[in-house]
């Protein structure tokens, strides 16, 4: 019963009537799509951690005042700033960046590589001697 069939195996496969498919466009029928548009997004977002905005004291207040105001103009700094959430209020994250501060006093902002950020939110500060420009 085994062997009744052994005709078909030992039988040469039939060639094709369609022109082979280049490797390139073959490749492309298996490439990865994204069936839900957004999931990976969010699901990346939902990997965040959020933390809660640390309460400075007024010494830190004080030193973190004193150490903007003494900043010379084109020194270029490192800070850490407090961004908060739009989806998770009361919490957000602790981000560096790095450039040369515009101050804006009678705001209390500071604006530094594109972006502006309160005073009130700014963690730490370090001056990056090697990129100062004149």
């Amino acid at each position: 019963m085994i062997y009744e069939r052994k005709d078909m195996l030992l039988m040469k496969r039939p060639p094709s009537k369609r022109l082979p498919m280049d490797r390139k466009r073959r490749a492309k029928q298996f490439a990865p799509f994204q069936a839900l548009k957004g999931f990976a997004h969010s699901i990346s977002e939902t990997e965040t951690l959020y933390v809660e905005k640390k309460k400075q004291s007024d010494a830190v207040r004080l030193e973190m005042d004193r150490m903007i105001k003494a900043l010379p103009d084109g020194m270029a700094v490192t800070i850490v700033f407090f961004q908060k959430s739009e989806k998770h209020p009361g919490l957000g994250m602790y981000l560096p960046v790095t450039g040369v501060p515009k101050i804006i006093e009678h705001e209390k902002m500071m604006e530094i590589a594109g972006l502006r950020i309160s005073i009130d939110d700014i963690a730490e500060i370090e001056r990056d001697e090697e990129f100062h420009s004149s």
